[in-house]
């Protein structure tokens, strides 16, 4: 990360408040920024308020489980495309399956890795910045294309009535009764 580019915001929720305090200083000592919800009620206000770069969502909580979060971030315009990775002691097979089907990016379960925890991170952010750089770029040549053909637009508009007059005028003195054209 570059002096000249902004942290990610990583949206750590976890209804534990150690496992808050671990991962946020072991992400904001990688040079993230963090913001924290103890619940899946509160992380969905905070994405409203400020959309993380990335969301770390554990599955057992109270209230709203992490598969319901998911879920309802996945279903709204202005958040699916949050990457969500569940950091989770829940290891079924099945359970990891239905994380990717709610629209899931990675699954982690603890406890974790650290090194692998900045792996997975560094890499989802990465992938994030990319698709971001990517719509931009295809913006900016979108535009680009549109200025072109508004800008031969004239010039061919020209160019079309010009061949229209000759048309009419060739027309005008070619003698269409000439055997020539009756053959």
């Amino acid at each position: 990360m570059n002096a000249n580019q902004k942290k990610p915001l990583i949206l750590v929720v976890d209804d534990t408040t150690k496992n808050i305090q671990v991962l946020g200083a072991m992400l904001h000592g990688k040079g993230y920024n963090i913001s924290i919800a103890t619940s899946g009620k509160e992380a969905l206000e905070s994405v409203k308020i400020k959309a993380p770069d990335l969301i770390l969502l554990d599955i057992q909580m109270p209230e709203m489980d992490g598969f319901e979060v998911c879920k309802i971030l996945k279903s709204n315009s202005d958040t699916k495309e949050i990457p969500v990775i569940f950091l989770t002691a829940v290891t079924e097979s099945e359970k990891i399956v239905h994380g990717f089907e709610l629209g899931a990016v990675d699954y982690i379960t603890k406890p974790l890795n650290p090194a692998e925890l900045f792996a997975r991170v560094a890499n989802h952010i990465e992938i994030t910045e990319s698709r971001r750089k990517l719509e931009a770029l295809n913006a900016t040549k979108d535009k680009f294309f549109k200025i072109i053909a508004h800008d031969l637009r004239n010039p061919f508009a020209g160019i079309m009535g010009l061949s229209e007059i000759m048309e009419s005028e060739l027309i005008d003195k070619v003698n269409l009764s000439d055997p020539m054209f009756l053959q």
